[in-house]
């Protein structure tokens, strides 16, 4: 909702603040000793970003694959930004705020 507060347009957006986030991790190894390499291990995920307020959900995995721990943190921050759109267009929806 775009609103006027004196000589600003301000556009409604979602508090982050109002969102609970679990995030579920799943590793497969594939190595024997801990000595070895964690390239063989297979790393998944799963990201739930629920609005305290209305309830909505929204959720995301990450496929299960060879990833580094670096590789796996720069996912999960792509796919929370996503999630957080999506949620965002679902909670105005279910507020009927006008124009999102």
């Amino acid at each position: 909702m775009a609103a006027r507060r004196g000589d600003r347009l301000v556009v409604w957006t979602l508090d982050p603040r109002e969102v609970n986030e679990s995030w579920t991790a799943i590793s497969l190894a594939g190595r024997r000793r801990a000595a070895q390499s964690r390239a063989l291990d297979q790393t998944e995920g799963e990201i739930i970003l629920r609005h305290d307020l209305t309830e909505q959900k929204v959720r995301g995995q990450i496929p299960a694959g060879h990833r580094s721990r670096a590789e796996m943190r720069r996912l999960k921050a792509e796919l929370r930004k996503q999630l957080f759109l999506k949620l965002e267009a679902s909670v105005a929806r279910s507020l009927r705020i006008p124009g999102r």
